[in-house]
């Protein structure tokens, strides 16, 4: 196979985002389109076709035939059963005929920042939270719906406004949460609040909910008890979801060697880790990515970072800040060769803040 193209999809609650690149893994065509989501989408037709315009985008940009890609990695948000992967492999196998396909949920697209082999644990907090695994010999397991904790922007946010009905009926402590929350949305009180996200018709959306997160980490930021208690607490569960998963798919986490000084680092760092194998018995790489991860307070960051360090000592946090659709383009690559993967993985995570610019 010495000619065609490759595609990457990462698809999650706020965009979908598919790149189109040559062998090289030089990217040559982008686009962007909303939520691809199909359990977030209110049908899921909403999602599919939402993903599927942003491949024909991204074709049209890069001026490629879809007969022209021979790979596909596509990391989607909702892909949590095999019905899901066999409903989206479907729907892309129709736009993609001449591609080998690799259908997987979102959390898997931060796990190829991490290396060329994707072999590691990811933990994922944007819109709603995402963590996968895969082991050094292939196995592979993700959170999904095993996940009974409302995490991610969504969990952070829905738990703020909980907790400020809770302080105005006198059933919970006073936060600094109700007046940072009622600038947020522009009501004058509480029930009003109350009232535009549970009203028959409201606009509650989950990426209503979730617009509030960056509220709560400024609360906590500000040292507000109730606000530094919820971040606290979603550290915590993250962790013993990334711990589960990471057993699940054959990953000790609470094992190992560890240093004093391995507190964790950004991929920048001395670039990202290459393989398990080069870590001289550091430990498996975790990364950490999204919005809320890479929020420009870090008191969030701050939190999970202090919980790994103390409870999964088998663990080398990665704190990624590459746009994770660079990972699927990194796992596609790997499908037509690993060496393809390995020659460009230290140049596209390099490059992902430029190729993040572009729109």
């Amino acid at each position: 196979m010495t000619s065609g193209h490759v595609l990457a999809v990462d698809a999650g609650n706020t965009k979908s985002v598919v790149l189109v690149a040559d062998r090289e893994g030089t990217v040559v065509g982008r686009a962007v389109t909303g939520p691809g989501d199909i359990y977030g989408a209110d049908r899921e037709e909403t999602a599919t076709s939402t993903v599927l315009a942003a491949v024909d985008a991204a074709l049209g940009d890069a001026g490629v035939p879809a007969s022209d890609v021979v790979a596909a990695t596509c990391c989607l948000a909702g892909v949590d059963w095999p019905e899901d992967r066999a409903l989206w492999s479907g729907l892309l196998a129709s736009r993609l005929p001449s591609a080998r396909l690799e259908v997987l949920n979102d959390g898997f697209a931060l796990l190829w920042c991490l290396n060329p082999g994707g072999v590691g644990v990811a933990v994922t907090v944007g819109t709603g939270p995402a963590i996968a695994a895969r082991g050094a010999d292939g196995s592979t397991a993700a959170m999904g719906f095993w996940c009974q904790d409302a995490l991610g922007g969504v969990g952070l946010a829905d738990l703020a406004l909980r907790a400020v009905y809770l302080a105005e009926q006198g059933l919970g402590p006073a936060t600094a949460l109700r007046s940072a929350l009622l600038e947020w949305s522009g009501f004058g009180d509480v029930e009003s609040l109350l009232h535009s996200f549970t009203r028959r018709g409201s606009s509650g959306s989950w990426c209503r909910a979730a617009s509030a997160a960056p509220v709560v980490l400024a609360c906590a930021a500000e040292g507000d008890p109730v606000s530094v208690a919820l971040v606290a607490d979603q550290a915590r569960l993250l962790v013993d979801y990334a711990d589960a998963t990471a057993r699940r798919a054959g990953l000790d986490l609470g094992g190992g060697q560890r240093g004093d000084d391995r507190v964790g680092r950004d991929a920048g760092e001395g670039g990202p880790l290459k393989h398990p194998d080069d870590a001289e018995g550091e430990g498996w790489p975790l990364a950490l990515g999204g919005g809320v991860v890479a929020s420009g307070l870090p008191v969030f960051r701050e939190a999970l970072l202090a919980e790994i360090g103390t409870r999964l000592p088998g663990a080398v946090p990665v704190v990624v800040e590459v746009e994770p659709v660079v990972g699927s383009l990194v796992g596609a690559l790997g499908l037509v060769d690993p060496a393809l993967a390995e020659a460009a993985f230290g140049r596209l995570t390099a490059a992902s803040a430029l190729l993040g610019e572009r729109r």
